[in-house]
């Protein structure tokens, strides 16, 4: 993939830590090219958004709750006393 340059420029990935954890790593990778304009290496960078990726989940549960919450609330204000 590297020498057809077909490399994502930004990716996400899963990566296993040596004491077999699994962190969410954040990819930016680089082709490099010789003067002629042929490939000759990527660099990359990785940044662990493993955290950032939990809070945001966290967040789209919560607001998921609350609009379950929401529902129930105008549910029961709507209902006409007996």
């Amino acid at each position: 993939m590297l020498a057809a340059g077909r490399v994502a420029d930004h990716e996400e990935a899963p990566l296993r830590t040596r004491s077999g954890g699994v962190r969410e790593i954040a990819w930016s990778t680089t082709l490099d090219r010789d003067a002629d304009g042929r490939i000759t290496c990527a660099t990359g960078i990785g940044q662990d958004v493993t955290e950032r990726n939990r809070a945001a989940a966290d967040l789209r549960r919560l607001a998921r709750e609350q609009t379950a919450l929401r529902r129930v609330a105008t549910c029961v204000a709507s209902e006409v006393d007996p």
